[in-house]
């Protein structure tokens, strides 16, 4: 018999046992002597005598008891809900919890199962329970548990994930990753609402998420550590949270950030030393150069010009930044240089930190000068240089004459 009907012929029971009861009361009063009523004697026709005595008021209800009786309550079913199927578990939402307290049914109300959900403040319960991977449930119910009581079974609806996106691509960049996709063709039970982009080194140990965009978006480039190639995974998820397939691509290796090959017209901050700021450096010397604001896990390049010349590479810290050992080529010239450092920002554009130092120690300014013969040659020449043009000054003054 199912519960709801043993609950109702409960009540009926006890229904029907109190009026019983108040009726047998009404019997007793009829064969009992009541205050100011004179009984016949048997056989007797005459009507009794009626006193004037007042008639006593009976101190409570017979019927009360019926009044006073509390009956079982009834316990309400859900009002509806749905399921959706993932990787192993199966995630119930259940409109018209009445408690916390619920049980599932996997096989359409053949076998049920306890679980303790979690009930928010909009009266919807989210459920957990647990399905096997090689098994599809055959009909979800839920029903509300009150004690030793339940309540009818109500079946909920299947929800339908989206598909996976299409056409996935990721070309790598300098210390990035560009991904493209398309969005699924198959459509679900609610609509594409965006997606995530999942990353893991090939061979090394990093990974995670690279970016999420909101549909329609279907491509982001973001910074990835430089001299590994990735495994890609894009999934979408749609307006009700619900995840769908993935799409998957390994991608080439992720080349590092060019080197400038002259000093960057876009400076985004300075490179410092171990305290503070740098303003000159000796030829030979070995430094430390700090730098921050860029994405971690990339590499950062050290440059150091007037001509290129390469002073190494640092990977950056978890928090930003970068400290790196350098040393300062002896053969630079004495004079204005600059460091430079570039790498990629946490958003993906290159970064370049710029930084003018005045070398000394280094190689001398080669000047040119004239074979020494005993004299200065530099005020001769100039005074030669007078001489001649004041000749060639006379030279023409007198072809000018001459011609006159």
């Amino acid at each position: 018999m199912p519960n709801g009907e043993s609950t109702l012929m409960r009540s009926s029971i006890v229904s029907r046992r109190v009026l019983g009861l108040a009726a047998a009361a009404l019997v007793g009063l009829s064969t009992a002597a009541l205050p100011g009523v004179a009984l016949a004697e048997e056989g007797d026709t005459t009507p009794p005598a009626v006193t004037t005595s007042p008639v006593a008021e009976p101190t409570a209800d017979p019927t009360a008891a019926a009044e006073d009786e509390v009956l079982p309550a009834v316990v309400l079913a859900p009002t509806g809900g749905e399921y959706f199927v993932g990787d192993g578990y199966i995630l119930l939402t259940v409109e018209g919890a009445s408690s916390s307290d619920l049980e599932y049914s996997l096989d359409n109300g053949s076998t049920w199962t306890y679980v303790d959900a979690t009930l928010d403040t909009d009266d919807e319960t989210v459920a957990y329970g647990d399905v096997e991977a090689d098994s599809a449930p055959q009909g979800v119910q839920v029903r509300n548990v009150d004690g030793a009581d339940r309540s009818a079974g109500t079946a909920l609806d299947l929800v339908v994930p989206v598909g996976a996106p299409t056409n996935l691509t990721a070309v790598p960049g300098g210390s990035s990753l560009t991904v493209d996709w398309d969005a699924p063709a198959p459509g679900g039970t609610y609509a594409v609402s965006g997606y995530e982009v999942y990353i893991s080194q090939v061979d090394g140990e990093g990974g995670g998420i690279g970016c999420s965009t909101e549909a329609p978006t279907t491509a982001c480039t973001f910074p990835v550590p430089d001299g590994y190639a990735y495994d890609v995974y894009v999934l979408a998820y749609d307006e009700a949270g619900y995840t769908g397939g993935d799409a998957f691509v390994t991608s080439a290796k992720v080349p590092a950030v060019a080197a400038p090959t002259a000093v960057p017209t876009k400076d985004d901050g300075d490179i410092t030393g171990p305290s503070g700021p740098i303003t000159a450096v000796t030829a030979g010397q070995q430094l430390v150069l700090k730098g921050d604001g860029f994405f971690p896990g990339t590499t950062v390049r050290l440059t150091v010009f007037s001509a290129a010349v390469d002073l190494g590479s640092v990977v950056v810290a978890d928090d930003g930044t970068f400290t790196a050992g350098v040393t300062i080529p002896a053969t630079l010239a004495n004079g204005t240089h600059h460091l430079v450092a570039t790498g990629i920002a946490a958003d993906g554009s290159v970064r370049n930190l710029v930084i003018t130092v005045t070398v000394s120690g280094g190689q001398a300014t080669v000047v040119p000068t004239l074979a020494n013969t005993g004299f200065d040659a530099v005020p001769v020449a100039v005074g030669g240089g007078l001489v001649l043009l004041t000749g060639a000054g006379l030279l023409v003054g007198a072809r000018r004459r001459s011609n006159a």
